[in-house]
């Protein structure tokens, strides 16, 4: 009996150390480890992660506002930059009391104004296009080409609303020509055969013709004052209406404003310089409050 009762006794002892974890030590190391990593895994911190992992809505770039478009950009050549008279583009900005940007170079066409107003555009963020440019083109006789159709396209492609003025008259220029300065008298040849006749001035041989003229545009020699101001004049206004109708063409096409400069001058010579093609003062006025009353 008290064998049987030490035996029943060894057996409990026997599941009550089993039960308290004193079994086999390598299976317990396994569940261990596998338990460690899982949680380590788990309990990452997510506010790390999220901080300094990828970008987040906070590291984007605030969209920058875009700038509205204002004020006036005057382009186009001297007359624009006021030669020897105040610019239009100045007396416009007092007459409207608006910012004018003003762009006149000297000597620029069309082709030179279509290649830098996208510039001029993008640097001065001007929300108003004027543009005057051609005189240069018709006293080069040239139309201008495509060059106003550019001109107009970079303006409207910026969102600028563009304006185009029609050239002014030109006329003859009242400045006194500078007066040649004398050639020196060539030495001359000695005759090598001075028993031979001089050539016959009347023989299509004469190796000394007289000159073709070299501008046949030009009056004839020894026409009088008033018929040389009348082919002058006409000459010019046929370019000049050349010009205009190309940029008319190109501003229609587009549905783009035209003003009226050349309308305004009325054929006046007294609004232009005696070079016959600047605008004076007053000429300058007429322009800057035809371009005003445009917009």
């Amino acid at each position: 009996m008290k064998q049987t009762c030490s035996i029943l006794l060894i057996v409990c002892l026997g599941c009550f150390l089993a039960a308290c974890g004193g079994g086999d030590d390598s299976g317990d190391a396994d569940v261990t480890t596998n338990s460690t990593n899982t949680v380590d895994a788990v309990t990452e911190p997510m506010a790390d992660i999220t901080m300094t992992g990828g970008p987040t809505d906070d590291d984007a770039p605030a969209p920058q506002p875009s700038v509205p478009r204002s004020g006036v950009l005057a382009i186009g050549d001297s007359i624009t930059n006021g030669y020897r008279a105040e610019s239009w583009a100045n007396k416009l900005a007092r007459f409207r009391g608006v910012q004018v940007f003003r762009s006149g170079i000297n000597g620029n066409r069309a082709g030179n104004v279509a290649g830098r107003i996208a510039s001029e555009l993008d640097n001065t963020n001007a929300a108003m296009v004027l543009i005057l440019v051609g005189t240069n083109d018709s006293r080069s006789n040239s139309t201008g080409g495509d060059a106003f159709g550019r001109i107009l396209d970079t303006a409207i492609g910026r969102g600028v609303t563009p304006l185009i003025g029609t050239i002014p008259p030109e006329f003859e220029s009242l400045e006194p020509e500078p007066e040649p300065e004398p050639e020196p008298d060539p030495e001359p040849e000695p005759d090598p055969d001075p028993t031979d006749p001089d050539p016959d001035p009347t023989d299509p041989t004469d190796p000394n013709p007289d000159p073709i003229d070299p501008n046949p545009e030009d009056p004839p020699e020894g026409s009088n004052a008033a018929s040389r101001v009348s082919f002058v004049l006409a000459k010019n206004t046929a370019r000049v209406n050349a010009v205009n109708a190309n940029l008319r063409a190109a501003a229609g096409a587009r549905g783009v404003r035209v003003v009226e400069v050349h309308a305004a001058f009325a054929n006046n010579r007294a609004l232009l310089q005696d070079d016959g093609f600047h605008p004076n003062d007053a000429g300058q006025n007429v322009i800057a409050v035809k371009f005003g009353e445009a917009f």
